[in-house]
């Protein structure tokens, strides 16, 4: 899914008690997630801005939580873990939490330590085409295998990938001619 700022969601995502999160699998380390995060916590800061309960308010307390979750098959810290969840807080002080409601969460699923639930290591492997007998993982399977035989979504998702092929061409000229 695109926005209308051009930045690529996987999963988008608003809960009923005030928070959205934004989903989206790596598979190739490009070594710029950490900024890609920051800029995804700001897109979905103006949308959240652009919502009629803000604006009615007028409060940045009534911003919601936002969650920026990349789910990765590769180790993006390189410290083998499967979670790495981080938040703002203070330098000089790591008990003083700033709060301001942004979390980011790197799941990696090739992972060794012993740090999260058999559950979401079970979706971890599936990442990695590995099978489970965990009826989630069973329950995503099916739906995969329903999704890939709907010949209307693989043609929507056929035009959708044209077009970010084409927009992603159009904006590589672009460039081209500004750097000549």
């Amino acid at each position: 899914m695109l926005d209308t700022r051009g930045v690529r969601f996987d999963v988008y995502a608003k809960s009923s008690n005030r928070k959205i999160f934004d989903c989206e699998v790596q598979t190739t380390d490009k070594k710029d997630l950490a900024r890609r995060t920051r800029a995804y916590h700001i897109v979905l800061g103006f949308e959240a801005l652009e919502t009629e309960t803000l604006k009615k308010s007028g409060s940045y307390k009534d911003l919601p939580d936002a969650f920026v979750i990349f789910v990765c098959t590769f180790d993006p810290f390189n410290c083998g873990r499967h979670i790495y969840m981080f938040r703002n807080m203070c330098q000089e002080d790591s008990e003083l939490k700033l709060n301001d409601g942004a979390f980011t969460i790197f799941l990696n699923a090739r992972g060794k330590a012993d740090d999260i639930s058999v559950e979401l290591k079970a979706f971890l492997d599936f990442m990695l085409g590995k099978t489970s007998n965990d009826p989630f993982i069973k329950k995503l399977e099916y739906k995969l295998k329903e999704a890939k035989s709907n010949a209307e979504w693989r043609r929507e998702y056929m035009l959708l990938l044209m077009r970010e092929q084409e927009k992603f061409s159009e904006e590589v000229a672009v460039g081209e001619e500004r750097g000549r």
